[in-house]
């Protein structure tokens, strides 16, 4: 569904939206992408999509964890394998529509199973999982930044350079290098819990913590918040500083 303000309007399999799309997000020139049985497209303002079914590239099985688009209006998906199998993150052509797999198996830099990807300003992809944080310059190869065997569920940089890192068992603090790592850091409150699914950290360096159980928040002088008691199914910043939740409710 859309709103421009004033109404909303719907899209479905009729105006070629894949089935079960449950991930959608939109370029910095309209593009609107919706992932879900498939892979569909359109610029806002038109009513019909384009579909772009999955290669192989996509393990059979496997979980769209999370997408982003790039500078170039490519889309990048971040894909946790099934059983014992890796997930990979993989890339969608803009101009040519054809895949592109990167899989653990075939690069060490990728994690075995990806779980969260974005892209920065700069247009430097950055991706999660499996043995920490690996990001990639347009053009140049996967570089990993080292945090040691931690499952990195998502993380967010502040305002210093320092990476704060979800985990199933709290949050890290790890430098830029992947040095001078401190942590575990325990959800204060009992009521949230300690497996950590969103990260987000605003102008003032409060963080503000997702997890399956409800949403909480530490400032800096440690200081603690319960937000809802709720799962947060994401977490944004937006420019004016508001934090944006989405839950199953």
């Amino acid at each position: 569904m859309s709103y421009d303000g004033s109404t909303w309007r719907s899209y479905g399999q009729s105006e070629g939206v894949a089935p079960n799309s449950w991930l959608v997000t939109v370029s910095d020139t309209g593009q609107v992408w919706a992932v879900g049985k498939g892979v569909s497209t359109m610029m806002e303002g038109y009513r019909k999509w384009e579909r772009h079914p999955f290669s192989c590239a996509v393990p059979d099985g496997g979980d769209i964890a999370a997408i982003a688009v790039d500078t170039q209006g490519g889309l990048w998906l971040a894909s946790v394998g099934p059983q014992s199998l890796d997930g990979s993150v993989t890339y969608l052509d803009p101009d040519s529509s054809s895949w592109t797999g990167h899989r653990h198996a075939l690069n060490p830099a990728i994690p075995k199973q990806v779980y969260s990807v974005e892209v920065d300003p700069e247009g430097v992809v950055w991706i999660c999982g499996d043995g920490g944080i690996t990001f990639r310059h347009p053009g140049e190869p996967w570089q990993k930044v080292p945090v040691g065997n931690l499952i990195v569920q998502c993380f967010v940089r502040d305002s210093g350079g320092r990476f704060w890192v979800g985990t199933e068992h709290g949050i890290w603090s790890v430098a830029s290098d992947g040095g001078d790592a401190s942590g575990p850091l325990l959800v204060p409150s009992p009521l949230v819990g300690n497996e950590v699914t969103r990260l987000v950290v605003d102008d003032r360096g409060e963080v503000w913590i997702g997890t399956p159980r409800g949403v909480c928040s530490i400032n800096r002088r440690g200081e603690a918040r319960l937000l809802r008691r709720e799962q947060a199914l994401c977490l944004a910043l937006s420019p004016t500083g508001q934090i944006w939740l989405g839950g199953p409710n």
